[in-house]
């Protein structure tokens, strides 16, 4: 029989693992394979739980007996080693026999698979403080917020690895879920149009939704307005924002301008009054009080950006990532699209992992938007965002930026909306926005809302026009 590999031994201490507690699993699942070998299924047990090579390599047997239909007893499970030459790995036919007499009954299976977890789990803090170790050492260069948020990461990993299915508790929150709904809560994050919610559900926890729009139709502003809301309601709601392509001064500024009712482009520009900087300031200061979070680095990769939102999750305990935007996470290999699906990959695992909403922004660099033969403009559309941009794919939700559509006489015949284009969880909808530019805000607009005419427009607004939002 195959015994542990000396060369994972620090020096001379062995690591946890417990032998006869090994033995007794999986002589119990011989004994009485029907009942016992689903029950560690359910229970998440795994080969690697096992530390002794040869009983690793028995129970991945049994495993795959199970799955494949096939009853397991000492007879097929030899047949099945010998088949995938394993048999003489595992000490030959006669230890299966052996694990058989070494276990008195198979009453006590879940006791002996609850060691052998426990001296697994042991194993893998041992392992994961070597990562930690090894964090400290590699990544000195990095600030002490993504130093520890790279240290912790690994024993993040652990707890969500540990997470065992339980349908009862499943289907506790399918009901908490629905009887919210009832009451007329979001189902998923909220946003700041209700017409949205109410159709849409929201961004799901634990999903990512993408956000797609062309350059300069105010993607940013919206995401602005977005966490803006969610920080301020009367039962806020944590968020992490990563402006990564406006960064985090000018996203504050924004913020702060949505608040105030200050135009953030004429307050950077020193074109306000004292009274307009001092409420200004006052509601900046307020709002960085609040449950909001930017961290708006450019050239983070998607092992930064996981490194930082375990941060803010396990410090703040955030409901919500924004992303803005995709184009502009640090590609670390040279095959883009091999690139892309791995970040598209990492952003759903922290979406699954931390169970928090991941809205990403994606800009739509095709096409998109042009006038039809008829010479009419036309709205983007799904077809316009693909590419090379896996995320879309990945995305359990996209929404589309439609702009403001003119005719030929300057006339609007097409108001800004945010058409959730693709919702894997329920129906699609168009929401008829009005954009603020002065103040980067989006708001649901009214059916009967009229256009002002531009002659009635304060002179910095019609500056705004030229100011890309």
């Amino acid at each position: 029989m195959s015994q542990p590999d000396a060369s994972v031994l620090q020096g001379s201490r062995v690591p946890p693992y417990d032998e006869a507690a090994e033995k007794g699993a999986l002589g119990s699942v011989l004994l009485d394979a029907e009942r016992i070998l689903p029950l560690f299924i359910q229970q998440g047990l795994e080969p690697e739980a096992f530390y002794v090579p040869a009983h690793s390599a028995i129970y991945r047997g049994m495993v795959e007996l199970f799955r494949s239909g096939t009853a397991v007893d000492p007879l097929l499970l030899g047949t099945h080693l010998r088949g995938t030459n394993q048999l003489e790995k595992s000490g030959g036919a006669i230890y299966l026999d052996r694990l058989i007499d070494a276990t008195p009954t198979a009453a006590h299976a879940e006791h002996y698979a609850a060691v052998v977890e426990l001296e697994w789990l042991k194993r893998k803090v041992i392992s994961a403080s070597r990562e930690a170790e090894s964090v400290a050492y590699e990544h000195s260069d990095e600030t002490a917020d993504e130093l520890i948020a790279r240290a912790q990461a690994p024993f993040l990993n652990i707890h969500h690895d540990q997470r065992i299915g339980d349908k009862h508790a499943a289907w506790e929150r399918v009901e908490q879920n629905i009887q919210g709904a009832m009451r007329g809560e979001v189902v998923g994050i909220p946003s700041p149009w209700s017409t949205f919610d109410r159709e849409t559900g929201g961004p799901r926890r634990g999903m990512v939704t993408a956000l797609a729009s062309k350059k300069g139709y105010g993607k940013s502003s919206l995401c602005a307005t977005w966490m803006h809301y969610l920080a301020s309601r009367e039962d806020p709601i944590p968020v992490l924002g990563m402006p990564f392509e406006d960064g985090e001064e000018l996203t504050w500024l924004r913020m702060a301008g949505i608040e105030s009712r200050v135009p953030s482009f004429m307050a950077s520009m020193g074109r306000i009054d004292d009274g307009q900087y001092a409420q200004l300031s006052n509601n900046g200061r307020r709002l960085i009080e609040r449950p909001l979070y930017l961290l708006g680095r450019r050239g983070m990769t998607i092992d930064g950006i996981k490194a930082a939102a375990i941060q803010y999750k396990l410090r703040y305990d955030i409901q919500a990532l924004f992303v803005d935007a995709f184009k502009d996470i640090r590609r670390e290999w040279r095959d883009s699209n091999s690139e892309d699906a791995r970040i598209s990959c990492g952003l759903c695992d922290v979406a699954e992992m931390l169970n928090i909403a991941v809205i990403v922004v994606h800009h739509i660099i095709k096409s998109g938007g042009k006038e039809d033969d008829d010479g009419v403009p036309r709205d983007l559309t799904v077809e316009d965002i693909r590419g090379n941009f896996r995320i879309i794919d990945d995305a359990r939700m996209v929404n589309i930026l439609q702009p403001q559509l003119l005719d030929e006489d300057g006339q609007e015949f097409k108001p800004n909306r945010l058409q959730c284009a693709r919702n894997n969880h329920g129906p699609t909808t168009t929401v008829p926005l009005e954009f603020e530019k002065q103040f980067n805000h989006f708001f649901e607009r009214p059916p009967d809302a009229c256009q002002t005419e531009d002659e009635d427009r304060p002179e910095w607004s019609r500056t705004m026009d030229e100011f890309d939002g």
